[in-house]
Formats: C-alpha cells, sequence, structure tokens
C-alpha cells in the first residue's frame, strides 16, 4: 500500500477526484524491493497528486512496493528536491543520475516600500537590496534565491547586480525594508500577497508574470527528480513505471484543472494556493528537454559563480533519458489497451 506521509496522511483516493482503478493481484518484485523512498518538496508537483489519486498503489501494490514520502535524507531512492541541494547532494558523492525535470513557477516577486516612486526592473539601479545572511538562512537558498531574482530582473533592462547595493540582513527582510535599511527585498513564498498587503509594501517586479523561463527560472524551475544510480542499475522498470505515474497524474491535472484546484485546496495548506500560479494544472509537465536542460545548467553556473556549490557539473552527461523514455511507452501502451507489463 503506497503510504503519504503528513499533510497528505489523512486524504486518500477518492471517486471525486478520479475513476477508481482495478485492484491488482500481489507479487514480490524480481529486486527484492520493498520500498520506494521519495524525499520532495512540500509544493505542488506530479508526486503528491500521484500518490493522492492512487496511481502508484495501481502501479506497485501488486509487486508489493511500498511508496513512502520522507524528509530530506540522502539515503531516499528518489529525490524531488532543488537545484541547490540536488547539487550539494552530489557534492557529497551521492551517486545519482537525472531522469527528470519539473516546474514549478511561483507568485515571487521583488517588494519596496509604498512610497516608491518607481516600479518595474528599472527602479531597482541604484538601490539597496536585501540579501538574506546567518541563522535565518543556514543553507544559503534564501540568499541564493534572493541574488537569483535580483539578476533576473536587472537582467531585463540591461543591469547587473555591479549596478545595485546588495545589503546583508540577518533576520526578517521586511522589518529590515519597513525600517528604511533597504530600499527592495525578495518575497519567495507565501504568503507573498498578505505581507504586500499587511506591510503596506508595493510589488517592484513580478517575475512570474514574465512569459521567458529564463526570466522565471528559480531553485524548483527547472525541479530536478533524480535516482540513486544502484537503483536504475537493479530496477529500471521501478524507475520508469515511477516516472509513468508522475506522467499519468500530470494528465490527469491538465484535464481536470477544477478538481485539481479542489484536491489543491483539501491538502489544508500542503499546496498553498498563494504560491501557485493560476494555470499550475497545466504546468506539472516531466521531460528532459533540450529547454530544461539548458535552464538547470545555467541555474548550476550561477550557483557556481557565487559560490554556493564547488565545482561545475555536465548536466547533459548526468542525465538520463530512457528511463522517461520508457515511461512514455508505457502510457501509451496502456492507453492503446496493451496493459500493465
Amino acid at each position: 500500500m503506497t503510504t503519504v506521509t503528513e499533510p497528505f496522511a489523512s486524504l486518500s483516493a477518492s471517486p471525486a477526484l478520479a475513476p477508481p482503478r482495478r485492484p491488482l493481484g500481489t507479487r514480490p518484485h524480481r529486486s527484492g524491493l520493498r520500498e520506494l523512498t521519495v524525499a520532495r518538496t512540500d509544493l505542488a508537483t506530479a508526486a503528491p497528486v500521484a500518490a493522492l489519486l492512487g496511481r502508484f498503489a495501481d502501479e506497485f501494490d501488486a509487486d508489493g512496493i511500498e511508496v513512502s514520502f520522507v524528509p530530506p535524507t540522502d539515503d531516499a531512492l528518489v529525490h524531488e528536491q532543488g537545484v541547490l541541494d540536488t547539487l550539494r547532494r552530489h557534492e557529497r558523492g551521492v551517486r545519482t543520475r537525472l531522469v527528470g525535470l519539473a516546474w514549478l513557477d511561483s507568485r515571487a516577486v521583488i517588494a519596496g516600500r509604498r512610497s516608491s516612486a518607481h516600479h518595474g526592473p528599472p527602479a531597482l539601479r541604484g538601490r539597496r537590496l536585501a540579501l538574506p545572511t546567518g541563522a535565518g538562512d543556514p543553507t544559503g537558498a534564501r540568499r541564493a534565491g534572493a541574488l537569483r531574482a535580483y539578476e533576473s530582473a536587472l537582467a531585463l533592462v540591461g543591469l547587473g547586480l555591479r549596478d545595485v547595493t546588495l545589503v546583508p540582513v540577518d533576520g526578517s527582510v521586511v522589518d529590515a525594508l519597513t525600517a528604511g535599511d533597504v530600499d527592495a527585498v525578495h518575497l519567495p513564498e507565501p504568503p507573498t500577497a498578505q505581507l504586500v498587503r499587511t506591510h503596506g509594501l508595493q510589488v517592484l517586479v513580478d517575475l512570474g508574470a514574465y512569459p521567458d523561463p529564463r526570466t522565471r527560472a528559480h531553485d524548483l524551475a527547472p525541479l530536478p527528480i533524480t535516482v540513486r544510480t544502484e537503483l536504475l542499475e537493479q530496477a529500471p522498470d521501478v524507475v520508469a513505471r515511477y516516472l509513468a505515474a508522475l506522467l499519468d497524474a500530470s494528465a490527469w491535472s491538465a484535464a481536470n484543472g477544477e478538481r485539481f484546484r479542489r484536491l489543491v485546496r483539501l491538502c489544508d495548506g500542503a499546496f498553498p494556493l498563494e504560491h501557485l500560479t493560476h494555470d499550475v494544472h497545466h504546468r506539472l509537465t516531466i521531460d528532459l528537454s533540450t529547454e530544461r536542460l539548458g535552464l538547470l545548467a545555467t541555474q548550476q553556473r550561477f550557483l557556481h559563480r557565487h559560490g554556493f556549490v564547488r565545482g561545475e557539473l555536465d548536466v547533459v552527461d548526468w542525465s538520463d533519458p530512457a528511463p522517461l523514455g520508457t515511461a512514455r511507452d508505457l502510457l501509451a501502451g496502456r492507453r492503446y489497451g496493451r496493459g500493465r507489463p
């Protein structure tokens, strides 16, 4: 049976969300695998949707394989986490292969005080921009996210970090802004809109509103899906079937926008609506396209340039497109009535 950890444990697949599927019998998988552990972000991706709709149960219960969402750990067999965490895991010597790239658009903004006379990327020139540091950012992820957002916004008008003053802030960047210590801050997570209203802020740049994915790219866009190398070597079919469940859930979400948003609301904060773009149900697709690999490479170079990771990585060599190709073939075969392997 598929295990879904909190905050998903109280939910199960429901006919109200998707049609029930016929359960299969039980047979041990030839690899002896009993549990497929998945370390993942808490935001809306295809993985929790697949669990809630019973796709993992359909795929693996017959083999006695339990799919479990677990806290971040190097021991997990599958990882679906941000670029920085993924690259640092690779640097620690954990042998993984990149088997898919998801995309988590968000409503991250750069905000200033309401008294700001101008908005848009040109308004950042010469301004003091908050850079999170210290105990409030132990992994450096918030600092990396802010730098990436500022670089992306400035690049839209031919500017760079040399055209602004970065001010380290050990504590609340919003407090620093309202106190007048800085002129603009990066707000990467919910409740962004609430913070803007409560503190009387003004959105200077809404990065999520730009069509170019290079501008919208951040730590979770593209979002790497990696698997332990030994899993891919010993049970490549399990990797492909896991990806097939994700692709199936992604297709369901794209075709059932209102049901998807209902599912999001049922998750009681697990998928913060505030953090999601209105068309997120169309954006759960997984691929290893040249475009997404290029965007991942750009993010990797950015992190290396600013000292967040030590070395560079050839993301194309690191990737393995075979499992995703097999997953697509599996889904195509089922749609044409050839059944499960």
